[in-house]
């Protein structure tokens, strides 16, 4: 009796305290409650463990307190040739040690307080060949997105890269090596992108699958030592889809509480949201927006790749990134709560015409170019020099230059030093959270980076 007189009370305080709607929430409340209780049968039920709560035959038990199979468990596995009452206060060390960040945390990264800064896009594939992880200055970036990890088809969340996420240890050594060395930095787990999120509409299909999602999501957070999480998904497409994403980011922050972080990758067209974005609002801490691939491969001309502000004359008609913060803005979320974004890479066409240096002209578009290509393969000598016969011309509308090549008729829209200064400026004139890039693996020796704080 006095043990359900205790889940009672931390129920009903729980309740009173939280501050994201909970309208929904009362079938999963009390789960939530008995998934955060010591028992053994309730540890093993939720996949977690203690020293005197053991896995099943063939899982390990991870220093952070949950089961599997795999290396990432067994590589780091809890301490427990201890006698059992050592063992015991250690394990109540973790509890504690784990409460005690959340509450540190919760001063710098609430959702009251939280200013995103400096956001960088960190793909695990860049690790294993572009990146040194443990040589890269972060003195200058404030949040790391580490992608991606994606959802099984029943929700649960997962590695797309083990060999460089546990087997190089680039997961931990970037969330216990770096973060030491920078302890400012706030690192986020993001769930999804271009590829990885194509199947979520089927995933999230189902409440089920969304309660499943919610937990693995927070779950892998919790385990390997991320400050929040970010959700890339490109894009919900009806409403239905949208309204899964409103219950999803509504399951992720009852989950993983309002001391950590968490943020969605969202599209440069408002309008794709429907009306949508004022229901993500209250559940996340920024919109990391994707201000960039105004114009591609469906464009019926060359165009810009990320032009901050509308062009006029543009024959593709296409917007900006102050187009899109207006859009926002204008379906009610904050300034504080808006990221624009920064392209290191720019597309490429080959033009009929070489009138206005290959701008607004029709031709046939090639590819995507990275940034650290222009620089190591001879078309640019500097940050803002081409290497002839390419010619750079900056257009002061849309604060953007472009490259051409009469000879090839090759032109290129990117964004160079020049245009990343022009964004953060933007960004702190209108007080907006911050400047995010995808992704740091397609600069040149910090160039870009450099210039955009």
């Amino acid at each position: 009796m006095k043990t359900k007189l205790f889940l009672l009370t931390a129920f009903l305080t729980k309740v009173l305290t939280m501050s994201i709607p909970q309208a929904e929430e009362d079938a999963i409340e009390l789960n939530g409650l008995n998934e955060r209780s010591s028992s053994c049968a309730e540890l093993t039920e939720h996949g977690k463990c203690s020293a005197s709560c053991p896995c099943p035959k063939g899982e390990c038990c991870s220093k952070y307190g949950f089961c599997g199979p795999s290396s990432k468990y067994c590589d780091n596995q809890m301490v427990t040739t201890k006698k059992a009452t050592t063992t015991k206060k250690t394990t109540t060390r973790k509890t504690t040690s784990t409460k005690k960040t959340s509450t540190t945390k919760s001063s710098s990264t609430s959702k009251s307080t939280s200013t995103p800064g400096m956001v960088i896009y960190l793909p695990n594939y860049t690790l294993s060949s572009t990146i040194n992880l443990l040589n890269y200055d972060f003195s200058d970036i404030d949040v790391v997105n580490y992608c991606f990890f994606r959802l099984d088809s029943e929700g649960n969340a997962y590695s797309t890269y083990e060999s460089v996420d546990f087997k190089l240890k680039s997961i931990i050594n970037l969330n216990t090596v770096v973060k030491e060395k920078y302890p400012h930095l706030r690192t986020i787990l993001s769930i999804g992108g271009a590829t990885g999120s194509k199947d979520f509409n089927k995933i999230l299909s189902s409440d089920s699958r969304i309660v499943t999602a919610a937990k693995s999501i927070a779950n892998a957070m919790e385990e390997y030592l991320f400050d929040g999480i970010d959700i890339d998904w490109e894009f919900p497409k009806t409403d239905s889809e949208r309204e899964s994403l409103v219950t999803l980011l509504k399951k992720i922050r009852y989950y993983i509480g309002n001391d950590k972080l968490l943020t969605l990758s969202s599209s440069a067209t408002a309008s794709n949201y429907n009306g949508y974005i004022s229901k993500y609002e209250p559940y996340l801490d920024w919109f990391n927006l994707m201000t960039y691939n105004y114009a591609g491969s469906w464009s019926k001309v060359t165009g810009h790749n990320a032009p901050l502000y509308d062009i006029p004359g543009d024959i593709n008609k296409q917007t900006s990134v102050h187009h899109t913060v207006t859009d926002y803005q204008n379906a009610g979320v904050p300034n504080h709560k808006l990221v624009i974004g920064g392209a290191f890479n720019g597309k490429v066409w080959k033009v009929n015409s070489s009138t206005n240096n290959g701008y607004n002209q029709s031709g046939h578009y090639e590819d995507i170019w990275t940034y650290k290509k222009l620089r190591t393969e001879n078309i640019l000598s500097s940050a803002k020099k081409a290497v002839s016969p390419w010619v750079r011309t900056w257009h002061s509308d849309a604060k953007s230059p472009t490259l051409f090549n009469p000879n090839t008729k090759m032109y290129i829209s990117y964004d160079d030093t020049e245009a990343m200064c022009e964004r953060a400026a933007y960004a702190k004139k209108n007080k907006l959270g911050g400047f995010m890039v995808w992704e740091v693996g397609q600069d040149y020796d910090g160039e870009l980076i450099g210039s955009s704080t």
